[in-house]
């Protein structure tokens, strides 16, 4: 009868915290910002041209930093 108890204790902590998963979840969805920040590199004049674009520095690398 005492490990019945227990099971059903854990039962309805397990419920319990599933719940609360599930809402923080559906509240992050509903609370999501439906406007996101703005693309800095759209900003640019030549946006679209990709030769324009370096992402990376070779120079960075070879400092020793």
């Amino acid at each position: 009868m005492i490990r019945d108890t227990r099971l059903i204790q854990i039962w309805t902590g397990t419920n319990d915290i599933m719940n609360l998963l599930i809402q923080h979840e559906y509240y992050r969805e509903l609370l999501k910002d439906p406007n996101p920040g703005r693309m800095i590199e759209a900003d640019a004049e030549e946006a679209a041209q990709n030769d324009e674009k370096v992402y990376e520095d070779d120079e960075m690398w070879t400092k020793g930093w």
